[in-house]
């Protein structure tokens, strides 16, 4: 399977546009750049995120599936989970490609393969 990539998310909530943006482009960075290809996202910390959050996700899967690897999400909300397999972009750990976007969810995280980890920090706010 390879290293695998562990990013855990700190913010409770994420909703700006801005920050999915920054954050958006630090994974697809991970993937484009540092050619990770096996990502695994904690979502423990996470309590709601925004629309646009999906939209991000669907998009990192295509650039992880179309560099030969998988992303997997974990610790996600319950009702965040049942929001991404409801919208199609997960599966479950006995059949990712259940979800069209095939996106793995777990509900507790593997260890890492000795892949290295990380956490998005949304950007600072803006000083007028």
């Amino acid at each position: 399977m390879g290293e695998v990539t562990l990013v855990n998310f700190l913010d409770k909530r994420i909703l700006d546009e801005q920050s999915v943006q920054a954050i958006g482009e630090q994974l697809f960075s991970l993937v484009d750049d540092l050619s990770r290809k096996q990502l695994l996202l904690n979502f423990g910390n996470v309590e709601y995120f925004s629309s646009p959050v999906l939209g991000m996700l669907a998009t990192l899967n295509k650039k992880v599936k179309a560099a030969g690897g998988r992303l997997t999400v974990c610790n996600l909300d319950p009702q965040l989970n049942e929001l991404l397999r409801l919208l199609g972009l997960a599966g479950n750990e006995d059949d990712p490609d259940e979800g069209l976007g095939g996106v793995v969810s777990r509900l507790k995280p593997p260890k890492p393969s000795g892949g290295q980890s990380g956490a998005l920090y949304p950007p600072p706010p803006e000083s007028p």
